[in-house]
């Protein structure tokens, strides 16, 4: 009875341990999901965006050094999971979220595409990489409820600051975008690779720094008379905003009412000289027209009396060490002192279309398919044929740069294309860019300019960027900056009373 009773008792554990077993397993198997779904998606999207964004050095796609990053991470998770080594994990995903950055922050987009539009997406594609892999660890009920909260407002704000951009970019939206890329047009580089570009809408000039970031603009419209100082380089949109509480920066010389405006100085060339003093021509000035001279803080110097009869033409002004060179639409060619002083004059046939020291004492000046050699000390020219452009439109050249090392380049404007031509002007023997809408592509040739190593930059207006290409002629950086909408649908600026 005893040894039954025993028996009874023995098997009575093992009856209720069926049930139990039966419970547990369900839940090592949820445990287990919970623990390899996460990594398996992070690792899974890594492995997508690697496919197709991988990381770009100089605009050119690097996918083996995509791979070793990433696999890097993937391996530091997998590790993580196996040894059960939570910190490691944590690590692992900390360096795919970085690589995955990293990606989507060097992929090239299309130039005509706004700022705004672009790093609003790039953004939240990181972030919700990151959010679903969070959410995906379970955590707490508190941290979920904090990271949703935080998510919600997030996705609110990108979607505030590139969703009208990005609808009227890339769907055509009517919708009101206060802020859009500026448009450069006319290049020039100082002795320390400050470039400023004009604005093709006029009345701004850009300033930048040698890696690409902008300084500020210099409002040459606002230019007081000499030697009232100003306008200086202004952050961009600080004039914008001191205007909604009627504060105006600008000195000037005569007394104005508030209903005058300032006419738009549109820009037929800028200019620097080895002292780094900027140059441009006003001829809107009701005086007569003006070539306007700015130091390196954007102080205008001098104004000085433009040739009579000035009629301006693209590429109007060049300057050097020496001399100030200006080219009439009418065709003349005129070589100036410092001081504004015409020291010699020449004529041309056509209209010039573009002029620049070539630094062996001579002015190079284009007119449709030929080039004009002008001896600066005496005004003595000579003139040859152009090879002609290779585009079918058979469209002049439009824009004239002489390299440091005596190659001419010329703009294909119907080609979208940087020729170059031979030293001595008569053969092409190269070209930088094409059409297109890509990086190191063009749709709107504007102005060209050379820096102290040798790198070219190139306006593009309708892109709204900068491009700068190496030496050889590789596509090596691309600039932007962000501008406020015209202050009037003219383009006109009020001036406050």
């Amino acid at each position: 009875m005893v040894q039954d009773q025993s028996s009874d008792n023995s098997q009575s554990p093992t009856s209720s341990d069926a049930p139990l077993t039966a419970n547990i397993e369900p839940e090592k198997s949820a445990d287990l999901a919970d623990h390899i779904l996460p990594p398996l998606f992070i690792t899974v999207a890594a492995i997508i965006l690697a496919w197709l964004d991988p990381v770009y050095l100089q605009f050119e796609r690097r996918p083996v050094e995509t791979i070793i990053l990433n696999g890097v991470g993937i391996v530091l998770i997998w590790l993580g999971i196996f040894a059960r080594r939570r910190l490691m994990m944590y690590i692992g995903v900390a360096v795919l979220l970085a690589v995955i950055t990293f990606e989507v922050s060097t992929q090239p987009t299309r130039l005509s595409v706004p700022i705004v539009a672009v790093w609003p997406l790039r953004i939240v594609l990181v972030l919700l990489v990151g959010w679903s892999w969070a959410f995906l660890m379970r955590p707490p009920r508190w941290l979920g409820r904090a990271l949703f909260a935080f998510a919600l407002p997030t996705l609110f704000v990108f979607g505030l600051w590139g969703g009208p951009a990005t609808g009227a970019a890339l769907f055509g939206w009517n919708v009101f975008v206060p802020y859009t890329n500026f448009t450069p047009y006319w290049l020039a580089i100082d002795s320390t690779g400050r470039v400023y570009a004009s604005d093709a809408s006029g009345n701004l000039v850009w300033v930048f720094d040698e890696g690409g970031s902008p300084q500020g603009v210099i409002r040459a419209s606002r230019a007081p008379q000499v030697p009232t100082p100003g306008p200086g380089i202004l952050p961009n949109g600080m004039v914008e905003e001191l205007a909604l509480t009627n504060i105006s920066l600008f000195p000037t010389a005569t007394p104005i009412t508030a209903t005058q405006t300032l006419s738009v100085l549109n820009f037929c060339g800028i200019a620097t000289d080895p002292k780094d003093n900027l140059y441009v021509v006003d001829t809107n000035d009701p005086t007569g027209p003006k070539i306007l001279r700015f130091d390196r803080e954007g102080m205008i110097t001098a104004r000085m009396e433009a040739p009579k009869d000035y009629l301006p033409t693209k590429g109007c002004i060049a300057a050097d060490d020496e001399h100030i060179y200006m080219s009439s639409g009418a065709g003349q060619i005129y070589i100036l002192d410092h001081a504004g002083k015409i020291q010699h004059e020449a004529r041309v046939i056509f209209s010039p279309l573009g002029i620049t020291p070539n630094g062996k004492g001579e002015l190079l000046v284009t007119e449709p398919n030929a080039l004009n050699k002008i001896v600066i000390s005496t005004g003595e020219m000579l003139t040859s044929t152009l090879p002609p452009p290779p585009s079918q439109l058979r469209v002049p050249y439009q824009g004239i740069l002489v390299r440091k090392n005596g190659e001419i380049l010329a703009s294909d404007w119907a080609g979208n294309q940087i020729l170059r031509i031979d030293p001595a002007g008569e053969k092409i023997i190269g070209t930088i860019g094409s059409r297109g809408y890509e990086p190191g592509q063009f749709q709107g040739l504007g102005g060209m300019a050379e820096d102290r190593e040798g790198r070219l930059y190139v306006a593009d207006w309708q892109h709204r960027v900068i491009q700068r290409f190496t030496p050889d002629g590789k596509i090596d950086a691309v600039w932007w900056a962000a501008r406020a909408i015209p202050e009037s649908p003219s383009g006109e600026v009020e001036i406050e009373p």
